[in-house]
């Protein structure tokens, strides 16, 4: 059986339309069970936060949770670096997504930001139906590697494209993943009489391959 084999490719483009607020908190004290203690306090303070500017209690979910040992690096009376115990730390990641709206963005960065837990606070953004995103972006990868076997056998008059024999294709991955960042120090506190700075997000970028082989028809 004669076969012809065809790589399609596509790509687009996607303006987000939902903003990940990305939280961290440190807690650091010389006993473990008080670092924990300390930790827990502070989520419940970002909570209780969130919870007084409008969001639902839970909406802001922990994304990485950690306890380490802390060690701070010292010089002894002989100029000998030593690392030195420092206590306990916890680092507890929390995080938020919400549709792209100044308002509800501006809210959530004050309701965090004046919790008293000196946090860290990035923000990313993404596109909310990447299942949407992925099933056209996969059609087009199809509809490209027929059309380019399709071109080959006219130009070459020795058949016509038949049923398909196998089909490949891989994961879908990011040309640019441009999701712009914004960052706040710990010391910020978001002023909401401000608002949030015009932010224009970059649309975000996806490609796709898929690899076809099709059946060749006598004509």
């Amino acid at each position: 059986m004669a076969t012809i084999t065809t790589i399609g490719r596509a790509s687009l483009k996607a303006a987000p339309d939902t903003v990940q607020i990305s939280v961290s908190l440190r807690a650091s004290e010389i006993k473990c069970s008080d670092a924990m203690k300390k930790a827990a306090g502070q989520l419940e303070a970002v909570r209780s936060a969130m919870t007084d500017a409008g969001f639902d209690r839970n909406t802001l979910r922990t994304s990485d949770f950690s306890v380490s040992a802390d060690y701070e690096s010292r010089q002894d009376e002989r100029g000998v670096w030593r690392q030195v115990f420092n206590g306990y730390a916890v680092v507890n990641r929390l995080s938020v997504s919400i549709p792209m709206d100044a308002k509800r963005l501006t809210d959530a960065l004050s309701a965090v930001s004046g919790s008293d837990t000196d946090p860290e606070i990035s923000i990313s953004f993404s596109v909310s139906d990447e299942t949407a995103l992925s099933e056209r972006l996969l059609t087009e990868a199809v509809k490209d590697a027929r059309r380019k076997a399709e071109t080959i056998l006219a130009a070459e008059g020795s058949g016509a494209l038949g049923a398909v024999v196998k089909a490949e294709y891989g994961e879908i991955e990011p040309l640019m993943n441009s999701m712009p960042r914004m960052a706040m120090a710990k010391s910020a506190v978001f002023d909401e009489a401000a608002g949030v700075p015009d932010i224009s997000p970059s649309d975000i970028e996806m490609s796709d391959t898929v690899t076809m082989t099709w059946e060749i028809k006598s004509i």
